[in-house]
């Protein structure tokens, strides 16, 4: 009988051991639910993530195409700039010689033809020769000639 009894202490025993590792079990169990939903979170979260990272990456192509935009337009503006600056300056090279003409001319058909031929100037004829402009219409002394073409000489460097 003590055989039966050692046998029935090992089977309680060990049945002891086995309702404690089922309840380790089940709280294991218990968890994996909830970290399958934190799993699936983090999934989502990076699905976010890798969409903000392509975005960025398309904004950063757009944003360098944009700069380099930017400094050809300033370029270009810039070069156009200076070309109105020297432009205008001539203008009022010529405006100061006209009248200096216009005090020095003697008839009213003179002043017309160096209003006319001042006015198609203005209004951007490029191939106007103004040195022609000069001789045939001021007939101003030399010594102004030098004041106005050193300007010109400005334009070509």
């Amino acid at each position: 009988m003590a055989n039966i009894q050692s046998k029935d202490d090992l089977l309680r025993e060990l049945n002891y051991k086995l309702v404690a590792e089922i309840d380790k079990l089940r709280k294991e169990n218990a968890e994996i639910p909830e970290l399958k939903k934190k799993c699936a979170e983090i999934e989502a979260e990076n699905i976010k993530l890798k969409q903000i990272i392509e975005e960025n990456a398309v904004l950063k192509i757009r944003f360098e195409e944009l700069e380099k935009k930017h400094q050809t337009d300033t370029t270009k503006l810039t070069a156009e700039n200076t070309e109105l600056k020297d432009r205008v300056t001539k203008l009022e090279q010529i405006q100061t010689l006209v009248t200096i003409s216009d005090q020095n001319a003697s008839s009213t058909k003179d002043k017309k033809s160096i209003i006319t031929d001042s006015t198609q100037l203005q209004k951007g004829k490029r191939n106007f020769n103004v040195k022609q402009f000069l001789k045939r219409y001021l007939q101003i002394p030399k010594i102004l000639h030098p004041l106005f073409l050193t300007s010109k000489r400005k334009n070509k460097a």
